[in-house]
């Protein structure tokens, strides 16, 4: 593109020249400040597709949708009872959030392990047909396998704790490929949820 700009650039000037002859100063200083003034346009050019590509892309983001987790609601956990864990999600974008799937995993900590990082997000892989406009509610549930007597106690007294995931990912009419994740940790002793240090991501 920038030798195809020269010599388009050029072509005029370089015919005129009289190779016979040697050039002069003025004239070979006129082929010097047109290839000059080529590479300056084309750098121009880059820097101004470069921000407007970064315009855009502020834009985007700023209209797009994006789900929040804004509660987890509490319940007391039982041996051999199926639980709900119900989030309330809030599309705090512009534009409606097109759901694409969800995920809920169900898993045991010990006090001395680390919790667990973006790296160890599921891939939302249940289907979920829903379409949630800018600014509204919705409460989702997630099924939570029975706890036995036994697992029941070692979360009671502290042994281990008992994380619950919930993942959503979702598109929207910009084609933003959107995910929330949330990591909650139950409190035996409030029989409360809560949400694990990081454990709220959207992206």
């Amino acid at each position: 593109m920038l030798l195809l700009s020269f010599l388009l650039l050029t072509a005029p000037f370089l015919g005129s020249l009289n190779v016979t002859k040697p050039s002069s100063f003025t004239e070979w200083a006129m082929v010097f400040l047109t290839v000059l003034y080529v590479f300056v346009t084309f750098a121009q050019g880059l820097i101004l597709k470069r921000t407007l590509d970064a315009n855009r892309e502020a834009n985007r983001l700023t209209l797009r949708a994006w789900l929040a987790i804004t509660d987890v609601k509490d319940f007391k956990i039982l041996p051999n009872k199926l639980h709900e864990f119900a989030v309330e999600l809030k599309n705090v974008g512009h534009v409606p959030a097109i759901m694409r799937g969800v995920v809920s995993t169900r898993y045991f900590l010990r006090p001395e392990d680390p919790w667990p990082t973006e790296d160890e997000i599921d891939e939302p892989r249940d289907p979920l047909i829903l379409v949630l406009p800018s600014g509204v509610l919705h409460t989702q549930g997630f099924d939570v396998a029975p706890l036995s007597p036994e697992d029941v106690d070692r979360i009671n007294t502290h042994e281990v704790r008992l994380i619950v995931t919930a993942t959503l990912s979702y598109t929207d009419v910009l084609n933003s490929d959107g995910l929330t994740h949330l990591v909650s940790v139950y409190l035996p002793g409030s029989e409360t949820w809560v949400i694990a240090p990081e454990g709220n991501v959207m992206r």
